[in-house]
C-alpha cells in the first residue's frame, strides 16, 4: 500500500512538472507584437503665391519663329536730342534754346502746323542743322547713350507681309533713365544693310534694374535676311532734381486670353504724395523662350490724386497663340502746382 500511494504521489508530481513546462514553454513561444507607432506627419512649408504680375499659362504647341542671330553691338555714337514740350513753349522757344531752326524741327518731326503743340510730346531736334537766326549761338548737345541691354528680341512675320520686330531694353545702370531710342537694322550674309528702323521705348522712365518693351513694323521688309542689329541710339540719366515721370503700383491684375485676344484688368495706385498726370500702362507678353510676343501702351483719361486708384483694361493680340508669361507696369507724370 505504501508502495503504490509513493507511486501515484510520484505520478501526480510527474504530470504537474509537465503542465507547468508546457506552459513555460508555450509562453516562451508565443510572438508578442507591439502595435505599429504611428508615423508623425511631416509638416510642410506653404509655398508662395504667384503674383498675377507674372503668372504661368499652359504654353500652346505654337512654335516660336526662327529668329536670326544678333550682331554685335558697336559703340554708342552721337544721337539727336529729345525734347518733350513744356507749359508755354513754342517752338520758337525751342529751336533758340538749342540753337536750330524752326523748320528743321517741323521736318525732323513732321509738323505741319506749329500751333498743334502739346505739352509732354517729345520732338526730336536734329544734329548738324544750321544754327537759328539770332539764336545765343549754343552748341547743340550730342549725348552719348547711357548703357543698356537688349534682350529676349524675336520677329514675326504678320499675314499681310510686313515684320514686326520686338524686344525690351533693360537698364542695367543704378539711375533712372529716359528717352531711351534704339535703332534696329536687317543685314545680308555680308553684313550690308537691307532694312532699318527707329522705335522708342514703351516707357518714358527705366527705373534701375527695370525694362520696357519696344517694338518696329518693319512694312516692306525684304524677303530674306541673315542678321540683325539693334543699336540704342539714346538713352539719358534722368538729371538729380529732374523728374519727368514716376513708376506707379499695379494692383489686383487679372489676366486671361478671351479668343484671339489676352485681355488685362487691373488699377492703376498713386502711392505718391504728388497727384499724377498721363498715367500709362503697359503690357507685357511671352513666350515659353522668354521672347516678347507682344506688348500695349495705354493712356489713362483721368489724373490720379495721391492715394488714388485708377481702373484699367486693356487687350492685345500677342503674335503667338497664348503667352506664358506677361508683365504689367504704370508710370506717371507728376503733376505741376
Amino acid at each position: 500500500m505504501p508502495d503504490r500511494e509513493g507511486y501515484s504521489k510520484g505520478c501526480r508530481r510527474f504530470w504537474r512538472w509537465l503542465v507547468l513546462v508546457s506552459l513555460l514553454l508555450s509562453g516562451c513561444g508565443q510572438v508578442i507584437s507591439r502595435e505599429p507607432p504611428t508615423a508623425t506627419p511631416i509638416p510642410t512649408v506653404p509655398q508662395p503665391t504667384v503674383g498675377l504680375v507674372v503668372p504661368r499659362l499652359r504654353p500652346t504647341a505654337t512654335p516660336g519663329p526662327a529668329t536670326p542671330s544678333p550682331i554685335a553691338s558697336p559703340s554708342p555714337t552721337p544721337t539727336p536730342v529729345i525734347h518733350v514740350v513744356q507749359a508755354g513753349e513754342t517752338l520758337i522757344s525751342i529751336s533758340l534754346q538749342y540753337g536750330v531752326s524752326v523748320e528743321a524741327i517741323q521736318a525732323a518731326n513732321g509738323i505741319l502746323n506749329p500751333q498743334t503743340l502739346q505739352i509732354g510730346q517729345k520732338l526730336i531736334i536734329p544734329m548738324g542743322d544750321e544754327v537759328a537766326e539770332g539764336s545765343p549761338g549754343l552748341l547743340l548737345p550730342t549725348p552719348t547713350p547711357a548703357p543698356v541691354l537688349v534682350e529676349n528680341v524675336a520677329f514675326y512675320r504678320t499675314p499681310v507681309g510686313s515684320l514686326w520686330c520686338l524686344g525690351e531694353v533693360v537698364n542695367p545702370g543704378e539711375e533712372p533713365l529716359e528717352n531711351v531710342e534704339l535703332r534696329i537694322t536687317l543685314h545680308d550674309p555680308a553684313g550690308a544693310v537691307l532694312a532699318e528702323g527707329r522705335a522708342f521705348a514703351a516707357l518714358d522712365l527705366i527705373p534701375p534694374g527695370g525694362r520696357s518693351p519696344f517694338g518696329l513694323l518693319f512694312n516692306v521688309p525684304p524677303d530674306s535676311y541673315d542678321r540683325y542689329l539693334v543699336t540704342p541710339l539714346r538713352a539719358e540719366v534722368v538729371a538729380e532734381g529732374t523728374v519727368f515721370y514716376t513708376p506707379l503700383t499695379v494692383a489686383e491684375v487679372e489676366a486671361g486670353p478671351s479668343g484671339p485676344l489676352f485681355e488685362v484688368r487691373g488699377q492703376v495706385v498713386n502711392e505718391t504724395p504728388t497727384a499724377m498726370t498721363q498715367v500709362t500702362v503697359v503690357v507685357t507678353t511671352y513666350n515659353a523662350a522668354g521672347q516678347v510676343t507682344g506688348f500695349r501702351q495705354a493712356r489713362l483719361p483721368d489724373e490720379l490724386p495721391p492715394g488714388g486708384r485708377l481702373p484699367f483694361a486693356l487687350s492685345l493680340i500677342p503674335q503667338e497663340a497664348q503667352p506664358v508669361e506677361y508683365t504689367v507696369v504704370a508710370e506717371g507724370r507728376p503733376l505741376q502746382p
